[in-house]
């Protein structure tokens, strides 16, 4: 008897199929859209990494909670300053901005997931080297896709405030602001991208108070910032300057830390990689998964009788069950709830609101006669994901395969 840890990543995926390897040479296929690697571990229960993983996640949670406290705090009250010295107009122009540099973002196709995935798998191995190759390809990439953006969103500028302005919602001296605004917008979106391959080194790495302090640093840097043009007469242009004074500390802030917390971290030409960047891009494009997400251990392809895991993650809080499947379509119950028992060692996961992670580990065979005991070779599975983190809910894609155990 010997554990096993199973790591699952949902991507949409068009093509049918996809290969997985993992190590040791040995490929996974899977229908549509499961990711999967699975890693050997020892047989008895490591207390120490329990404890240091929960202890990890505590303290994240933490961090990122003090960060999204201040941050309430601060649109709370600066929102109602700048209100005040602007006017409500010149707030409105303001807002449209933000609504349309949102909606300018997603013209990162879901890259910016990927770093904090690759990252995180070569700090695991001590892979600087492949580091640098995802940090200097990455900024590669978006280096390009900003200056390709700011190229096509110039020109459209003047069409969106002319749109503005026939029906009627904008004036003159807005519309010339308006248009000032837009295209400064694209400029810090073409900027705010290059940093993302540096505050992903932050994540990856599980250093959410360091994530913590530069964005506490930069949002002072705004404060001072927005209070000094507005009181010195730059009205709702002087917003758009403070964003870029922030996002100049916030950049420079990542980037130290990033080269502190890879020593060996290395940037240039030497680095970039073609097989990087596919990865990067093919991560990204199909990372586009929330809810719950399961997988199941079955000798067919349904849910009669399968050993499943069923997971989510809500509230920065990793959820997980140990289940069993009673009918060929659900439902589907806790072991414990049939008289089994919970035989999960450990589990964790992450989510960034693009791309969500589960892991966990159990041991091969369990002794539960509500689990199903895995052995060396093809072992079959079947896995799905749904649309919320409400596990009754049907899935919403699903599939079968098989894993191959050594």
């Amino acid at each position: 008897m010997f554990a096993g840890a199973w790591y699952l990543a949902v991507e949409n995926r068009v093509a049918p199929h996809v290969r997985i390897g993992r190590g040791g040479g040995v490929v996974h296929r899977f229908e549509n859209c499961c990711l999967m690697r699975w890693q050997s571990l020892d047989p008895t229960p490591n207390l120490e990494r329990t404890v240091s993983i929960r202890d990890t996640i505590a303290r994240n949670t933490g961090f990122n909670a003090a960060g999204r406290l201040w941050e309430a705090l601060v649109a709370l009250v600066l929102t109602r300053y700048i209100v005040d010295a602007v006017g409500v107009p010149a707030f409105g122009v303001w807002a449209l901005v933000s609504v349309f540099t949102g909606y300018v973002a997603l013209a990162d196709f879901g890259v910016g997931s990927a770093y904090v995935k690759y990252i995180a798998e070569h700090a695991a191995r001590r892979e600087t080297r492949e580091i640098s190759a995802v940090v200097t390809t990455g900024t590669a990439f978006y280096l390009v896709l900003g200056a390709v953006v700011v190229a096509v969103g110039w020109p459209c500028v003047n069409a969106i405030v002319a749109l503005f302005e026939w029906f009627g919602m904008v004036g003159e001296q807005a519309s010339t602001d308006l248009r000032f605004l837009l295209r400064g917008g694209l400029l810090l979106f073409a900027a705010t991208n290059l940093t993302a391959s540096f505050t992903a080194i932050q994540t990856g790495l599980q250093r959410m108070g360091v994530t913590t302090v530069i964005s506490f640093a930069a949002s002072i840097a705004k404060i001072v910032a927005t209070i000094a043009f507005l009181e010195t007469g730059f009205g709702v242009r002087g917003l758009l300057y403070a964003s870029a004074i922030s996002l100049a500390v916030f950049a420079l802030a990542s980037v130290v830390a990033a080269f502190h917390l890879v020593p060996g971290l290395r940037l240039g030409p030497a680095a970039f990689q073609t097989s990087t960047l596919r990865r990067l891009a093919h991560f990204g494009i199909r990372a586009r998964a929330n809810g719950w997400m399961a997988l199941g251990f079955q000798p067919g392809r349904t849910m009669l009788n399968a050993d499943i895991i069923i997971g989510y993650i809500q509230a920065g809080q990793v959820h997980i069950s140990d289940e069993f499947g009673t009918g060929a379509f659900g439902p589907h119950v806790p072991d414990t709830t049939l008289g089994g028992t919970f035989d999960i060692i450990d589990y964790g996961g992450s989510n960034d609101g693009t791309f969500t992670v589960l892991e966990f580990s159990r041991n091969l065979a369990t002794g539960d006669e509500f689990d199903i005991e895995l052995t060396a070779g093809a072992n079959n599975i079947i896995w799905s994901y749904g649309p919320t983190t409400d596990t009754e809910r049907q899935h919403i894609v699903r599939g079968y395969g098989e894993i191959e155990l050594q």
